[in-house]
């Protein structure tokens, strides 16, 4: 099945976001210029610009007065929890921590359930006390050396070096109550990513873990930040705090053309051929033919809460969503599967709700989601076709590539900022480091540790997407061609693809390594990316021949929003990754931030230099 997402959009009522880029409504933001989103917090607790860490040195901690970042910085005298003044049940949340060599923390759920934040770089073999797992429970009656239980690692090992920010985003489930109090069902993670990477699943909570901040279990309560471990920061809190309202539709009933459209039609100018009464949206029951036909849905759409609504539709092969005679949701479907969403405001209440459909050939497929005021997204009254597409699909066993004997390399389609670029190579390495590389534009597109790829969409399928994916946690480097002609140092960038650069193929070398080869005007290069000596870094090595001699010539590393060099010599790039090298490099602040540039300039002959990636 191929899934287009269009990028029309007509919506009515009273808007605030623009609905043709929304695909979800926003998260709140959790003020970080001072501590007042929190009880009585500690004097280990502070606000602060910004923060980075020596990742060589234990527990290295240092600040920039300002606001916009949480720090804590434990002592003797205080060290003190971190208590929310929000109290929620079902939680998603989304936060960059910053862990420095050793530290250690955590972020308790309701106060109640851990997730671990541990330094566990290059770790091999992770436990429930890793980063990203749930701490276990413990119970003292038990046996000595067994009264730890249930803790759940993480999948995978996805977790950066010290001292850079690492991005977590988390589904949190509260226990649910009946009546008389009595617990129905259990509290559960249903996912939890770090670093982009998927590392917990579906874990049930049969109680509180270990050293929760309070005792019990209940529907609601304050998420909790260890204070009292080591030293820690946070920034960038984003949440949606889930209640337990619904909508609902009810009195359905629909109206069935018969026609062959490849548009959707005017129904008000046709007479319907049959009509009756559904419980929901449902295409086998209202029409008893697979092909070339009708349907307008009427119905009542009660409201819980007023505010902001985002409706979807997923339609092959096209429709309109009403509420109160105003159009929501337009989907041409073109024709063919189109998914759309339309923003809208509703008043707590019952409103007139109306779907119209039509169904060409081949797939007949309509299904409505929404999202709003503390409702988390959801099927209103039909069955997804396409989660359930999306479920069999991911019950399938991974198609995977590991435990490399030698580099591996594959051609394909890689994922790089949302888009799928197309001139790839992926090269796998016993090593463990493994990188995408872009054969047109000539830079590495992402690298990631452990094992090597899941090729799984380039095998079922008849392999329509094509898309190689990382078995870990990647990290993506700058696009577009690297090495660029400029008046000075720092002048801008060119933002088109010059003529003058072209990809000349690889070579292998001797250890089985492709060497990238191009040409720039009279500039011969060669690009080798090879694993550093460490196991936990990628090394790149540029050559560059000329018979003539180079001038004003740059050969560009990274840009980045912000990159800084640190006391121990190393470039964090925008907290997420560091660049090494003992070149020297000039650094340019540019209109979008800031770029590392080496200067390529010789009188003919060779040169070269190198850096590592480390993260």
């Amino acid at each position: 099945m191929l899934l287009t997402t269009c990028g029309k959009n007509v919506t009515s009522g009273e808007k605030s976001a623009d609905p043709a880029v929304l695909e979800s409504l926003p998260f709140d933001t959790l003020p970080l210029s001072d501590l007042s989103a929190f009880a009585d917090p500690g004097q280990n607790w502070q606000v602060a610009q910004s923060v980075w860490s020596d990742m060589s040195k234990d527990l290295d901690i240092q600040t920039e007065s300002g606001t916009g970042v949480m720090v804590n910085k434990p002592t003797e005298e205080t060290q003190k929890n971190l208590i929310s003044n929000l109290e929620h049940g079902d939680l998603e949340i989304k936060f960059e921590v910053m862990m420095p060599k050793g530290s250690n923390s955590g972020f308790y759920f309701q106060s109640r359930y851990e997730l671990q934040l541990l330094d566990s770089w290059g770790k091999e073999d992770v436990s429930h006390g890793d980063m990203g797992g749930i701490y276990e429970r413990w119970d003292e009656s038990k046996p000595e050396g067994e009264e730890g239980y249930e803790g759940t690692p993480p999948m995978v090992n996805a977790a950066k070096a010290p001292g850079l920010w690492q991005q977590f985003h988390v589904y949190f489930k509260a226990p649910r109550f009946n009546d008389q109090g009595e617990k129905i069902k259990n509290a559960s993670f249903e996912y939890v990513y770090l670093n982009g990477m998927l590392i917990q699943k579906d874990v049930e909570q049969t109680g509180p873990t270990r050293g929760a901040g309070l005792e019990g279990e209940a529907a609601w309560g304050p998420f909790l930040i260890q204070g009292d471990h080591g030293p820690v920061a946070f920034r960038n809190i984003e949440y949606k705090a889930y209640g337990l309202d619904t909508l609902a539709l009810t009195d359905v009933r629909y109206e069935r053309y018969k026609g062959k459209w490849d548009y959707l039609p005017s129904f008000d100018s046709i007479a319907p051929e049959s009509s009756g009464e559904v419980s929901f949206l449902d295409l086998t029951t209202s029409s008893d033919q697979a092909d070339h036909y009708g349907l307008v849905f009427y119905g009542k759409l009660h409201v819980p809460t007023s505010g902001e609504y985002l409706f979807e539709t997923a339609i092959d092969d096209g429709g309109d969503l009403y509420i109160d005679s105003q159009l929501v949701v337009h989907n041409l479907g073109e024709p063919g599967l189109g998914i759309e969403r339309g923003l809208v405001h509703l008043d707590a209440g019952i409103h007139d709700f109306e779907m119209t459909y039509y169904q060409e050939i081949w797939l007949a497929l309509l299904t409505v989601k929404y999202e709003g005021p503390q409702i988390v997204k959801r099927t209103l009254a039909s069955t997804d076709l396409i989660a359930e597409w999306e479920a069999r699909e991911a019950a399938q066993p991974a198609v995977a590539v590991t435990e490399l004997e030698t580099p591996e390399m594959l051609g394909g389609f890689v994922e790089y900022g949302g888009e799928k670029l197309t001139h790839t190579l992926s090269v796998g390495d016993p090593s463990g480091v493994h990188f995408s590389y872009d054969l047109r534009h000539g830079f590495v597109i992402k690298s990631w540790k452990g094992d090597y790829a899941d090729v799984s969409e380039m095998w079922r399928g008849r392999g329509q997407s094509q898309l190689l994916k990382p078995l870990n946690a990647a990290i993506e480097f700058t696009s577009g061609v690297p090495i660029a002609s400029l008046s000075k140092s720092d002048a801008a960038w060119p933002a088109y693809i010059s003529d003058d650069f072209r990809y000349r193929g690889y070579r292998i070398d001797q250890d089985g390594r492709p060497v990238f080869q191009y040409h720039y005007k009279n500039i011969q290069l060669e690009d080798k990316l090879s694993p550093g000596s460490d196991k936990k870094s990628l090394n790149r090595n540029i050559t560059f021949a000329s018979q003539e001699p180079v001038e004003n010539t740059y050969y560009r590393l990274q840009a980045a929003r912000n990159i800084v060099q640190l006391e121990n010599g190393l470039y964090s790039v925008d907290g997420q990754y560091y660049l090494q090298t003992d070149e020297e490099v000039a650094v340019a602040q540019t209109s979008s931030g800031t770029e590392l540039r080496f200067p390529v300039s010789n009188e003919g002959g060779l040169q070269s230099f190198s850096y590592n990636i480390l993260w």
